[in-house]
Formats: structure tokens, C-alpha cells, sequence
């Protein structure tokens, strides 16, 4: 499930819709990551498996519900 928007000048007021709509769908925090993302952080990253390196950005490093609970203060 992957969902993007292209925003021009004259669509920027429809951010905030398409960013409520996202937290919304109960996405998780692999979702935000492409399949090609792994981002390597620590001295030996190198050496761990792509899938298990993502898997544990995602959950060391972005917080959904944290996202979710900001999102909702706006």
C-alpha cells in the first residue's frame, strides 16, 4: 500500500488532507520506506541483511503513533 501526491503551488492547501488521509489508513512504519531504502546508521550496518536492516530502521527510528498523535493536534 503505497500512496503519493504531487503538489504544485496551487495544490499545497491540500496537504493537510492527504496527510490525515495517510495516518488514517493505519499504515505502518515499513510503509514510509521504499523497498529499496535501508538507510545504514551503525559501523556494521554493512554486513546485515537488507530486509532485516529496514525492518529495523522502521521500528527503531520512525514512530507512527507519535506521528499519528502530532497530526492530530493540528
Amino acid at each position: 500500500m503505497r500512496k503519493s501526491c504531487k503538489l504544485d503551488k496551487t495544490r499545497v492547501n491540500s496537504l493537510y488532507p492527504e496527510i490525515l488521509s495517510l495516518c488514517e489508513q493505519r499504515i505502518t512504519a515499513e510503509n514510509l520506506l521504499s523497498d529499496a531504502e535501508a538507510p545504514e546508521i551503525q559501523k556494521y550496518d554493512k554486513f546485515i541483511p537488507h530486509a532485516l536492516l529496514r525492518k529495523a530502521f522502521a521500528s527503531d527510528h520512525l514512530d507512527m503513533e507519535e506521528l499519528r498523535q502530532q497530526v492530530g493536534l493540528w
